[in-house]
């Protein structure tokens, strides 16, 4: 789904999902920043994220979710999100006041230093982490 059926379709104006909770666009390889942006702006209240191998996602975007989503975001799935990168995106998470869940098994810039800053902030919080595939 391209990011203008996005604003034709799910997200026609902010806040027009207001209960969304919990959403999966897993696999949506062309889902950019910009349309992530608009599904996050029409649908303040997401707990619940799955943007696994949407490739066209970057750290931008990740920072932009959490900026929007830091007081209500629970969980968040980024595996094989291939133009993220770990470091970059570390800040951004840890803005996220309640992160119980996170994957981001398959991204290769995953490494000690991000782990150890990570838990760091969220580790009692945290009920579910996965880092599969990651060097």
């Amino acid at each position: 789904m391209p990011d203008y059926i996005l604003q034709t379709t799910l997200a026609k104006v902010p806040n027009c999902m207001p209960l969304l909770r919990k959403i999966s666009l897993k696999g949506n390889y062309r889902l950019s920043d910009n349309g992530l942006d608009t599904i996050i702006s029409a649908a303040p209240s997401l707990s619940s994220l799955n943007l696994c191998e949407c490739s066209l996602l970057t750290s931008s975007g990740i920072d932009v979710l959490a900026n929007k989503l830091h007081s209500v975001l629970r969980e968040l799935y980024i595996d094989e999100c291939t133009n993220v990168d770990a470091m970059a995106i570390l800040p951004a998470l840890q803005k996220i006041n309640h992160l119980e869940v996170l994957s981001m098994s398959g991204i290769q810039s995953v490494c000690d230093k991000f782990v150890k800053e990570l838990i760091a902030v969220h580790g009692s919080n945290l009920k579910e982490l996965a880092f599969a595939g990651c060097l």
